[in-house]
């Protein structure tokens, strides 16, 4: 272990401990946290970011008794969310020009359903971050997806374009999507060990596992602070819209991409419907490059593109 390791409020730290020498009888080892009010640990040495504040956790080696310290120290997490639509092009992601084609359904439907509604009532008012310049490519976007209440910037003001969108994020953009009343998960145990009750994306998440619309990774985790993949995005995206009983028209040819056989069996059929749709396109070279990751200014543009479709 190291000496030291930063954790953020209200989210989890993986902690590990090397036994010496390698052929110990027991390679195991105790952890405890010298104040679980700030810090707590698990018998896994999963670490949970309880309060602001500094503690030690400590590992002992179940045989021998040698212990390791580590010092946690926990800070406040950016809050991206309970607040957050012109469409500017996305140059990192135009749609895909090379490929062997299919012809798209000309009977796909082309109406928006009449199931489902958006649950956000958009702002009157545009929306300003100090990062976000009104010449970048993406300024449309934002300005579009945040007077939707769909994204918000972080603590200090500023959207953060360039940041990693996370999948707890991406949850969290889903369920403002829908305007689902997400306090009505907050007394839930939860469905995922990496996903705590006072964590600020618990709602989010909690709402999204009981739809269907996430899974986890079928070791009891979702991994919310993971930058979400192109294919990721593409299933979530696919299972809401199916999920809600969205139609959505059909407005680019379907395209087998160079990178096909990349893309995991799961996201096949989510990654070739978005495309379809036009919402997740392929790269110039003809790739869809699904374990990208994506910035939040591009997923703005991806929602923006929703909105659009939507209006």
């Amino acid at each position: 272990m190291r000496a030291s390791e930063p954790c953020s409020w209200g989210d989890t730290l993986t902690l590990t401990a090397a036994i010496a020498p390698q052929n110990a009888d027991i390679q195991k080892v105790t952890w405890s946290s010298n104040n679980p009010a700030i810090a707590a640990v698990n018998d896994d040495g999963v670490v949970s970011g309880v309060s602001v504040g500094s503690t030690t956790i400590t590992a002992t080696a179940i045989d021998g008794g040698f212990v390791a310290r580590v010092n946690i120290t926990v800070v406040e997490a950016p809050q991206y969310a309970l607040q957050p639509p012109a469409l500017s092009p996305d140059p990192t992601d135009p749609a895909a020009t090379t490929g062997t084609t299919v012809p798209v359904d000309p009977d796909a439907p082309v109406q928006p359903s009449d199931l489902w509604t958006p649950g956000f009532t958009p702002s009157s008012v545009p929306l300003t971050f100090d990062d976000v310049d009104e010449n970048a490519w993406y300024f449309e976007s934002v300005n579009k997806v945040a007077s939707a209440g769909l994204f918000v910037g972080t603590q200090y003001g500023n959207f953060e374009p360039n940041a990693q969108m996370t999948r707890a994020m991406f949850a969290q953009v889903l369920a403002n999507l829908d305007g689902a009343n997400t306090a009505d998960f907050a007394e839930l145990l939860g469905s995922f060990r990496d996903v705590l009750p006072n964590a600020w994306y618990f709602e989010a998440v909690e709402w999204a596992a009981s739809h269907g619309i996430i899974t986890g990774f079928g070791d009891g985790n979702f991994a919310p602070n993971n930058a979400i993949n192109r294919e990721q995005m593409a299933a979530m995206l696919f299972r809401f819209i199916n999920v809600m009983g969205i139609e959505l028209p059909v407005s680019h040819t379907i395209v087998q991409f160079t990178d096909q056989s990349s893309i995991s069996s799961w996201a096949v059929e989510d990654v070739a419907a978005m495309q379809a749709i036009g919402l997740i396109t392929g790269r110039p070279d003809g790739s869809f490059d699904p374990q990208a990751t994506a910035s939040r200014a591009e997923v703005a543009t991806i929602f923006a593109r929703f909105l659009a479709l939507i209006e």
